[in-house]
């Protein structure tokens, strides 16, 4: 046969299997295609050859061969490169061909998922050069197109959507590579999964309204149109076109149709037919193994898994499953990323949670157990089992156990992210934050979207006063999940641990929109009202979350405080009671009753339940400083300083406990141990008003009177109706003789706390020294009435009416002081001299 006679032959064939393709005879195609490369190797004419090898590549990949197009596009690829060929290859028609093989070799590649993703941008950086090589830039839309096909496979949306827009733009009519229509579709998907679906449809509706699209453009067009009427619930429509893309696609054979047959499975499930879904995703399956191919299997196997669930067919999804997560893994390797096998591990957590759920649900931990054995009895190696017994033991708060089994679980599946992220939960309860975070680190660099595991991450920072990355990680995990009520109180609760209240609330309150019978959210939104102060709207909260479960010991306690800071301390100790009786080992409620004990002066029932929440409180320093404060209040205070000493050891940086240790080394007239107490104390909180004003009577007591009114001065500054610092401030003006502005410090002090009597005393005094005798007894008189005994003011006042020339009433005064005082030698000495003076002038 002459060249121009098989060259013809070979034209021959190539139009066949051209024409067979377009009208779905793919086994046709195929043949004419095998014998036009065949006839074409025979001439040994490589532009026909290159031809032949293109139409062989085109019949393959229409029938879902993507092994056999990979094949026929590197065997041309090759010959483009090899300089025994690639001179010859110039002509249009070869240079065609070419440009189309770069194009599908990527797009093959991909989707046999065999080869990492990312080296095929490499290949395209090829077909770019190429292009430039042999004056053909016009035709990078093919190029454009498949760049942003792998950046979608990447799930790098942004940058998808950037090249398929200018692969649109680059378009020519002519050019090698892909259709019109084709664009339009592949545009439309990035918008799509760019979060546009409004600017996609008009693409896909484009395809169909097109006379010239082709038959798979138009699938694919139908197939996008039916995902997007079942994400927008219009079931009807999705069906519609479901049963519109699987007609096209009977006519290409097993590939297209497992792609029309997968959207159709989804309408129907959307819709409760489980019985078609089930038909059809069994066609589908059926479709992809005749075809093969990770991406195909992957498709059919995760729909035939989820409809076997919702049909409750356990048994079916789990024997699928092991071979849907090889797949995934094969996938993701080639994407360098791990959604789909964190996707085969939710699937298998649901079915797990099918079998598994009742006896959780219903708090039969011990009963789960018992079945998760006698799993792993019968299969040592199910990973599952020893996962779904590591949570049982953590529900039962048997975390070692749970860690130890989660940690199997993870040795014979190291990939199962659930196992992982419920291992670092688990460690989270167990108290070990940091072993926490390595687990939950983990589990979301394998699936950067896992909500559930962002959300645990965030709570053990919170646990960890790491308020700002639990702020990010909750925020990050409501925007992948807006309806988990308790990741959004959760981010309120870190808000008003940094005392962002109002942000807190307005959190808080969301959570409580979603789930309104949630105790913990109501109670947890009634504490953050008390943080801020807002005490009725606390009151009404922490009811409300009692009234949903009366039970609710946290609630009650936290009523039982609201009270305690509104001064209502019977009804305090009514609700800590009450709490305490549903759940007597609570230390800080036993402890919080008994503040309010001693708010009413009940010392001694107060030192019974602080001494009784010591024992049950891991870490008491605060329960040892309040049991020493009532100490000091009863007198005790070799007692009161053992206790805070203890509680000072305990928390270092409490500035509370050193200024109540201080106060009592203070009356036991330790001025030394006092004010060192007192600078620690006002260094680690200089905003303590009541610190101020006791170190200033430590120092006025060491009779240091001008730093002792620097400190009331400061006391008045952080706190201007503080009556006590007014006083004593001016108690120290008088001990340095400035009387009339003590004087004028003593009167502010009374009109502040008219009941004060030591003032009264004070100012009685300061008015005696400023000779105005007269006011001096009246205030003094003043200070006895409201303190019966007040043997200071009953000298004072004696020396008030000797100085007045009244004897008689002197020496009573004083002798009535000595009684009460016999260690006072002063009363005695102007006894005696008044005694005197009354004889004399008697």
């Amino acid at each position: 046969m002459s060249p121009a006679a098989g060259a013809s032959v070979v034209n021959l064939f190539i139009d066949e299997a051209a024409e067979a393709g377009r009208e779905g005879q793919l086994d046709r195609a195929q043949t004419a295609a095998e014998r036009a490369v065949q006839a074409a190797e025979q001439l040994g004419d490589p532009v026909l050859l290159v031809r032949a090898l293109s139409a062989e590549r085109l019949a393959l990949g229409q029938a879902g061969d993507n092994g056999g197009a990979l094949v026929r596009c590197t065997r041309i690829l090759a010959m483009a490169e090899d300089p025994a060929t690639a001179g010859q290859l110039g002509q249009p028609s070869a240079a065609r061909a070419i440009a189309i093989a770069y194009m599908d070799f990527a797009d093959c590649a991909r989707l046999l998922a065999r080869t990492p993703v990312t080296d095929l941008l490499g290949v395209l950086d090829s077909a770019d050069r190429w292009l430039a090589a042999t004056g053909h830039p016009d035709w990078r839309a093919g190029v454009l197109l498949q760049r942003g096909s792998i950046y979608s496979s990447l799930g790098d949306t942004d940058r998808a959507l950037s090249y398929q827009r200018e692969a649109f733009a680059a378009y020519s009519p002519g050019a090698p590579g892909f259709s019109c229509a084709s664009h339009h579709n592949s545009l439309g998907e990035a918008l799509d999964d760019a979060g546009l679906p409004e600017e996609a449809a008009p693409h896909f509706q484009a395809v169909l309204d097109d006379p010239s699209a082709g038959v798979l453009d138009r699938m694919n067009a139908r197939i996008h149109l039916a995902d997007r009427a079942c994400d927008t619930g219009q079931l009807a429509d999705a069906a519609r076109h479901g049963a519109a893309a699987v007609e096209l696609a009977e006519i290409f054979g097993d590939d297209a149709l497992r792609r029309a047959l997968r959207v159709v499975a989804r309408a129907q499930r959307a819709a409760d037919d489980l019985d078609g879904a089930w038909a059809t995703a069994t066609r589908q399956l059926e479709a992809a193994r005749r075809i093969g191919g990770s991406l195909a299997l992957h498709s059919a196997l995760g729909m035939m898994i989820d409809v076997a669930l919702d049909r409750g067919d356990v048994d079916t999804a789990g024997k699928l499953l092991p071979e849907l997560r090889e797949h995934a893994v094969t996938i993701d390797a080639s994407r360098a990323k791990a959604n789909l096998t964190a996707a085969a591990g939710r699937r298998r957590r649901r079915i797990a949670g099918l079998v598994w759920q009742p006896s959780w649900d219903a708090g039969q931990y011990g009963e789960s157990l018992a079945e998760f054995n006698g799993a792993i009895e019968l299969d040592p190696a199910a990973a599952w089992a020893f996962a779904s017994r590591g949570k049982a033991c953590r529900l039962m708060r048997r975390y070692d156990e749970g860690v130890a089994d989660l940690t199997r679980a993870i040795e014979l599946d190291p990939g199962d992210i659930w196992s992982i992220a419920q291992r670092g939960h688990t460690q989270r309860m167990a108290g070990r934050h940091d072993d926490a975070i390595t687990d939950l680190n983990r589990a979301v660099e394998l699936d950067p979207r896992y909500a559930w595991a962002i959300s645990q991450r965030g709570e053990t920072y919170r646990l960890m006063a790491r308020y700002d990355e639990a702020i990010t990680d909750f925020t990050r995990a409501i925007d992948i999940d807006p309806t988990d009520s308790w990741t959004i109180g959760s981010r309120g609760q870190a808000r008003g641990q940094q005392g962002r209240y109002a942000e807190a609330i307005t959190d808080l309150t969301r959570a409580m929109e979603i789930s309104p019978q949630d105790r913990w959210m109501v109670a947890q939104r009634g504490y953050t009202h008390r943080l801020a102060a807002q005490y009725d709207a606390a009151l009404a909260d922490l009811t409300r979350a009692i009234e949903i479960d009366p039970r609710y010991a946290w609630a009650l306690a936290q009523r039982g405080e609201t009270y305690q800071m509104m001064k209502r301390y019977d009804e305090a100790i009514t609700d800590f009671t009450r709490a305490m009786e549903i759940d007597p080992d609570d230390g800080w409620t036993v402890g919080s009753r008994g503040q309010a004990y001693a708010r009413l002066a009940r010392r001694d029932e107060a030192v019974a339940d602080f001494t009784r929440a010591i024992g049950l409180s891991s870490n008491p320093g605060w329960i040892l400083g309040e049991r020493g404060r009532v100490y000091r209040q009863q007198g005790r205070y070799d007692d009161a300083v053992a206790d805070l000493t203890r509680a000072v050891d305990l928390s270092p940086e409490a500035a509370w406990n050193l200024s109540q240790r201080g106060e009592t080394y203070r009356l036991l007239g330790n001025y030394i141990h006092a004010l060192a107490d007192f600078d620690r104390a006002i260094t680690l909180d200089p905003s303590d008003s009541w610190a101020h004003c006791c170190r200033g009577a430590a120092y006025r007591a060491a009779k240091r009177y001008g730093e002792a009114v620097g400190d009331f001065s400061t006391a008045l500054r952080l706190n201007p109706g503080y009556a006590w610092a007014l006083a004593e401030r001016g108690e120290s003006y008088r001990l340095l003789g400035q009387h009339t502005v003590a004087i004028a410090d003593l009167t502010g002090a009374i009109g502040l706390d008219p009941a004060d009597s030591w003032a009264w005393c004070c100012r009685g005094t300061a008015y005696r020294q400023a000779k105005r005798y007269t006011e001096a007894v009246a205030d003094l008189t003043t200070a006895i009435g409201l303190k019966p005994g007040y043997a200071w003011a009953l000298a004072q006042r004696g020396e008030a009416h000797r100085l007045l020339g009244r004897f008689d009433e002197a020496v009573q005064d004083f002798s009535e002081a000595v009684r009460l005082d016999p260690s006072n030698t002063w009363a005695a000495t102007q006894c005696d001299r008044a005694r005197h003076r009354s004889r004399r002038y008697g």
